[in-house]
């Protein structure tokens, strides 16, 4: 079913279908809100349905890799996150720098300053928390 909306240029109350962008749109502000309310499984679904309604190149990614992270669906969440990491479009941890395009890990590691790359260490060693 298609999301409709009032024609209030009309005398009647006659109702249109919401264009593509609407519906995207539509998709996007409510998954937000399910993410807010901790509704993982319907926000990764409104988020699937908006990456579908969009043209091509307008991926989700972002958005995609943490829902399916928390909702538990780790090899989709992989697969996302690989896809960001591709396009350098991934925020590291390393002093909340983040890859320009064109830009390698290795060199933003070079440029960090030292406690960062200490903190990241022991992360490592220690593991999650």
């Amino acid at each position: 079913m298609v999301p409709t909306r009032i024609n209030e240029t009309s005398s009647e109350s006659r109702t249109k279908p919401l264009t593509i962008k609407e519906q995207r749109k539509l998709c996007l502000s409510t998954a937000e809100q399910l993410v807010q309310s901790q509704h993982w499984a319907e926000a990764v679904k409104l988020f699937e349905k908006a990456e579908a309604l969009g043209k091509p190149g307008q991926s989700l990614d972002r958005e995609l890799a943490s829902a399916y992270a928390v909702n538990g669906q780790f090899p989709q969440s992989i697969d996302r996150y690989q896809k960001l990491l591709a396009k350098n479009l991934i925020m590291l941890d390393l002093g909340q720098q983040q890859l320009s395009p064109g830009q390698s890990a290795a060199t933003v590691r070079r440029e960090a300053p030292p406690w960062v790359m200490v903190k990241r260490a022991n992360v490592a060693l220690k593991g999650p928390n």
